[in-house]
């Protein structure tokens, strides 16, 4: 996940006062997913140190209630309230990259913080980093390695052997290939109910950590941000 530095900001769009109300969608407590996508999310998800209830640094900013309980609305309300980071949840999404992937799968600030939703939103971050060519091996394990790396940030980065952003990292490079050989290995899949649908339009912004969308060899990194997680 991203790491160390300012205060987040409240997110764009975010919920206010008391709350949403629950739309009711999304209500599983468990994940949806399978194949390749599971275990690389669980890969990510073991690199950040996180469960489906997690904020940064291990901080409560909700009053006890778990995040899985709650609405996307009240959990963006949460980790606005954060200290260090805004990462929060099993896959340490950002104040500026749980809206692009809200909208990228549908979801809403009423739908509920559920397992099922985390997943979804991180399968849509995984298509984004080129999920979809690295399946049909278009992508290969080095180049799709360093795309997850531009993502979670206590990822390594295939060609450096460092986070991309420079920050401590739990996992080695070669952990990750295998994990993603090993990956390429089990059955397809991606999220059961109904796949999440690939990133399309505009091209997201180049300035937080999960919205980099750079292809392998084309275009400029980014600079080094203060506000990536762990």
């Amino acid at each position: 996940a991203p790491a160390a530095g300012a205060t987040p900001s409240t997110p764009a769009g975010g919920a206010t006062g008391g709350g949403t109300t629950p739309s009711g969608k999304g209500t599983s407590g468990s994940s949806t997913l399978t194949g390749p996508a599971k275990k690389i999310l669980d890969h990510m998800a073991d690199s950040e140190g996180s469960n489906y209830n997690t904020q940064f640094g291990y901080q409560n900013t909700t009053s006890g209630k778990k995040l899985t309980e709650m609405t996307i609305g009240e959990v963006r309300e949460a980790q606005a309230r954060q200290r260090g980071s805004s990462a929060i949840g099993r896959y340490q999404f950002m104040a500026k990259t749980l809206p692009e992937a809200m909208k990228g799968t549908g979801l809403t600030d009423r739908d509920m913080f559920s397992a099922e939703n985390q997943d979804k939103l991180a399968m849509w971050l995984l298509k984004r980093r080129g999920y979809d060519k690295w399946v049909s091996g278009q992508l290969s394990d080095k180049d799709f390695g360093r795309n997850l790396s531009m993502e979670w940030a206590s990822v390594p980065n295939p060609y450096t052997g460092g986070s991309y952003y420079g920050q401590k990292v739990k996992y080695g490079s070669d952990v990750l290939l295998k994990a993603l050989q090993e990956a390429k290995g089990s059955t397809s899949g991606q999220i059961t109910p109904q796949s999440t649908p690939s990133p399309t339009g505009a091209q997201p912004s180049v300035n937080a950590p999960g919205t980099l969308n750079i292809a392998p060899g084309v275009g400029t990194p980014p600079a080094k941000m203060k506000d990536r997680e762990r």
